[in-house]
Order: structure tokens, then C-alpha cells, then sequence
């Protein structure tokens, strides 16, 4: 999916997929929250600190998000132009 917007001096690039709250049985409730907010908490070889220092270099911010149909990660850096 691409979505221009003329002007803006922002690029988004996210990875979403289908799923979410809306699949969790009621013993799994919340897993999917949890999962999102510890993908970003590091991985064998970046360090959550270093995941977002390689972002903050581009200017840019890494983030996850989980809602009730849909997870996913995004990162958002400034444009040149």
C-alpha cells in the first residue's frame, strides 16, 4: 500500500498483518500487546537501545503497534525533499 501525500517530508514504512485481540481465546488475552511491545525490546543481535539509536540516526523513530484485526512495526524517518 502506498500513499502519497504531496508535501509531506515524512516516510512511513510498516509491516501489518492480520490478527490481533479479535483472534485471542480468552486465556491468550493481551498476547498479542505483549508480543508488540517486546519485539522492540531487542533481538540476538541488536539491543532495544541500539534499535533505537540506528532510527534517532536517520532522524526517525521505530515503533509496534496491536490493535484488535491488525499488529504490526512501522518506522518513520524524515525525508530529504
Amino acid at each position: 500500500l502506498v500513499h502519497r501525500k504531496p508535501g509531506a517530508r515524512i516516510l512511513h514504512l510498516g509491516a501489518y498483518a492480520a490478527g490481533g485481540a479479535v483472534d485471542e481465546r480468552a486465556q491468550e488475552a493481551g498476547l498479542t500487546a505483549l508480543m508488540m511491545q517486546t519485539s522492540v525490546k531487542g533481538t540476538a543481535r541488536r539491543s532495544a537501545a541500539r534499535i533505537a539509536a540506528e532510527a534517532e540516526a536517520l532522524g526517525g523513530s521505530v515503533g509496534a503497534s496491536a490493535g484488535g484485526e491488525s499488529f504490526g512495526w512501522g518506522i518513520s524517518v524524515p525525508t530529504p525533499n
